[in-house]
């Protein structure tokens, strides 16, 4: 998913050294994940009928328009196939032994601004928490003391080979902001985490039209709001009856990830300020080292405004690809599913 690798390196490269990420257990606050549909006294499913392809139409373009929103949930992964493969047990004809490492979970809570102005995103493992945020022209970084100890325990230094001690030397400054300025012609990697994530949770490559064809409507209320479930195999789509097509929930499943999402604070998320107390990362012994620098935190020019994440191309969606292109065209999508009042 879009939202493991927006973290960048701070949480594959940097966090779990292996590229893969880590599992989770610790809580995050405001993380909602349960897809509640139980009925309550004060609401009923709406009764008003819908295709799959009218409720994703006009909750995309209603996505299209938000400012602002806050996703917090799970992701899920099941590394069997790639250990299967590692430790030696696929068989000669190519076709992987079933391990038994349980599937790892890492929890997340992503909430900003659509534009990147002010973007904030917590990350939560066996490993530890870490949060990172990006304001105006700085990235800020504070994780806790779990998230260090296991930086040096997974890490080595590259002369001796030995654990790297650079987690360790860091300790000391666990839950405290570190602040890094952005390198010169080059655009943080947290800035397009909210527009990567909702290209990849609404877009024709999560849920495609001929997969909606045949996906299942169910009118349900979650958590006291009247809504639908749109069920296309193993993902699924929570879309408010209301008059925006509000996305409420959504599961977006692969082969080896699943990704569990709630979603809120539509156009309402409190601006994301600068933390006053962060020390700066140069002041830091051993920051560089760590691989949670600059060149980390920051993406290449390449990446920059002009590229994913831009005001023109809406969720990093080629504008020309139109609507048979892997995502979707805001204009070409209604404005909204008629409610039930």
């Amino acid at each position: 998913m879009s939202l493991r690798r927006s973290a960048g390196a701070t949480v594959v490269a940097v966090a779990l050294m292996s590229g893969l990420a880590g599992c989770g257990s610790q809580h995050l606050t405001g993380a909602d994940t349960a897809a509640t549909t139980a009925t309550t006294t004060s609401a009923a499913p709406p009764a008003a009928k819908h295709t799959a392809a009218e409720l994703v139409k006009a909750m995309r373009a209603s996505v299209a328009k938000a400012t602002s929103f806050q996703a917090a949930g799970t992701i899920e992964f099941d590394f069997s196939d790639i250990e299967a493969e590692s430790t030696g047990t696929a068989d000669p004809g190519g076709s992987m032994s079933p391990t038994s490492s349980p599937a790892q979970v890492m929890r997340v809570d992503a909430a900003g601004t659509t534009n990147g102005s002010g973007v904030r995103l917590t990350v939560s493992s066996d490993m530890g928490t870490m949060s990172t945020m990006y304001v105006g022209d700085s990235t800020f970084f504070r994780a806790d003391k779990g998230f260090f100890a296991d930086l040096g325990s997974t890490g080595s230094d590259d002369s001796s080979g030995q654990p790297s001690s650079v987690g360790p030397s860091l300790a000391k400054y666990a839950d405290r902001w570190i602040s890094t300025r952005v390198v010169q012609n080059s655009t943080p990697r947290l800035k397009h985490t909210l527009t990567q994530l909702l290209n990849e949770t609404v877009s024709r490559e999560a849920f495609p039209d001929a997969k909606l064809a045949t996906a299942t409507v169910t009118p349900i209320v979650d958590n006291g709001v009247p809504a639908y479930r749109v069920d296309v195999g193993k993902s699924s789509l929570i879309i408010a009856a209301d008059d925006a097509s509000t996305l409420r929930y959504a599961v977006v499943a692969e082969s080896d990830e699943t990704q569990k999402l709630r979603f809120s604070q539509w156009n309402t998320v409190p601006a994301i300020t600068a933390p006053a107390d962060a020390i700066p990362g140069s002041q830091i012994p051993g920051w560089d080292a760590s691989g949670l620098g600059p060149e980390v935190l920051a993406s290449s020019d390449s990446q920059s405004d002009s590229g994913s994440g831009s005001s023109s191309a809406p969720y990093g969606l080629d504008p020309s690809a139109g609507p048979t292109g892997d995502g979707f065209d805001p204009s070409a999508a209604t404005s909204s599913v008629a409610s039930d009042g």
